[in-house]
């Protein structure tokens, strides 16, 4: 284990010093190189980077692992309640003896960048030549673990939720980096649902993530994949994701975070195949200095798909939240069918919230809408529960939970909604708190 503490600026520094990118890739590093990527430290003019600062990410020392010792894991690790169908990480690596879904799910990880087959190093060398050429903390994010992944489910319509759990061994600051990839098989159905970071001490909720995930669906396969962040906790969260639907696909995506860290949400569902739906949903509700993001693109390169990017944002205190949604439409994606539509909340006038739909269409035969709003609590409403007997934060919770509840209560899995609504109580409970005081 690797007991040095180390800022992201030096691992940029170690990046950019190693030389051109090679004709053919020798090492982890070679892979996130080329003439038109763009490595150095997003500011808020950088372009998808406008609603959250990290240079102060970049100047933090945290300690990384890259090795795990599975006959040394703490106890606290190996006995923590978990549901029955759970793929378990920890420290960023895959840990197959505390794994219980591996009778659905087949799992391959790959430590030595010479253990990927062709197939697999093809994926993710797309996926990180894909990228937009400012998103960094992808690249950093394949640098800092150097191992991958892959899952894959061919047992058709899964019955049982798949739990993804996340935990750090790690009593100080840490970084995690993770990268992996999900392949989903013709006509199947599978639910995956991804906790917070659990780590060794109460004490210590400093931490900084940085994930990427990949999915492959096939088809007339239906993948869900909702991410949950919702502790009050110092961390910033910077994922990466790339969902790519073969004919007939559909997937439901969900992202659910609150609290007074850093989180990013950069995602491209890629609908390769006729007859694609795609719908992606999200709240954040970023209190005291919290930075919160979601990155979204609908691609649509066949005809007949469907595409949704629904997000509700709740800013308090010094809090700022962003969303840049954006559909393309290739001029051969005819009847496509496509919205988005984010809707924002300021709970005082120092909060922040930024809205940025787009329209990318080069079909004639299309039907796309986007719009954003933002606006206050609304006085009369609150004034008149208040009449009611409730006190203020009760009251804005009620008006805030009408607010989110157009999204969570959309969801088609009842799991996710619950879980989604735990998201939020963490939410409620700190805006009781700081207005009682």
């Amino acid at each position: 284990m690797n007991r040095n503490p180390v800022t992201l600026q030096t691992i940029l520094s170690d990046l950019l010093s190693e030389g051109a990118r090679s004709s053919s890739p020798q090492s982890w590093l070679d892979l996130v190189k080329g003439p038109d990527v763009y490595l150095d430290i997003p500011s808020r003019k950088t372009p998808g980077w406008e609603a959250v600062g990290v240079r102060q990410v970049f100047q933090k020392e945290r300690l990384i692992f890259p090795q795990v010792d599975v006959d040394e894991l703490p106890e606290w690790v190996v006995s923590s309640e978990r549901e029955n169908y759970a793929l378990v990480f920890v420290d960023g690596v895959f840990i197959p003896e505390l794994s219980t879904c591996l009778d659905v799910v087949r799992v391959e990880q790959k430590k030595q960048l010479n253990e990927l087959t062709d197939e697999q190093l093809q994926v993710w060398i797309a996926f990180l030549n894909n990228l937009p050429k400012h998103e960094v903390m992808a690249r950093l994010a394949w640098c800092i673990q150097q191992s991958v992944c892959h899952c894959y489910v061919d047992q058709n319509d899964i019955s049982s939720d798949i739990h993804i759990y996340q935990y750090s061994t790690n009593d100080k600051p840490f970084f995690l980096g993770q990268n992996w990839a999900f392949h989903v098989g013709s006509q199947n159905r599978i639910h995956l649902f991804e906790h917070g970071i659990v780590t060794a001490s109460p004490d210590n909720r400093k931490a900084t993530l940085l994930a990427n995930r990949l999915f492959e669906v096939g088809l007339g396969s239906h993948l869900s994949h909702y991410v949950f962040s919702g502790a009050d906790e110092d961390v910033e969260q910077f994922c990466q994701g790339h969902v790519v639907l073969s004919q007939d696909a559909g997937y439901e995506g969900g992202v659910f975070a609150a609290g007074k860290g850093v989180f990013r949400s950069q995602l491209v569902v890629s609908l390769n195949g006729s007859g694609a739906r795609a719908v992606q949903y999200g709240v954040l509700a970023p209190h005291q200095s919290g930075q919160m993001d979601c990155q979204w693109l609908m691609d649509h390169e066949s005809p007949g798909c469907e595409s949704q990017q629904i997000l509700r944002c709740v800013a308090a205190d010094l809090s700022v939240a962003g969303f840049c949604g954006r559909v393309h439409v290739a001029k051969d994606a005819q009847k496509t069918d496509a919205g988005q539509m984010c809707k924002g909340l300021l709970l005082n006038d120092r909060a922040k919230i930024t809205s940025k739909p787009e329209l990318e269409i080069y079909a004639d035969d299309v039907k796309c809408a986007h719009g954003a709003t933002v606006g206050c609590l609304d006085a009369e409403a609150l004034f008149y529960l208040q009449s009611r007997g409730l006190n203020e934060p009760a009251a804005k919770k009620v008006l805030i939970t009408g607010f989110v509840e157009s999204v969570i209560g959309d969801l088609s899995h009842k799991n996710a909604r619950d879980l989604a609504k735990r998201v939020m109580r963490f939410f409620y409970e700190n805006l009781a708190v700081r207005t009682a005081v």
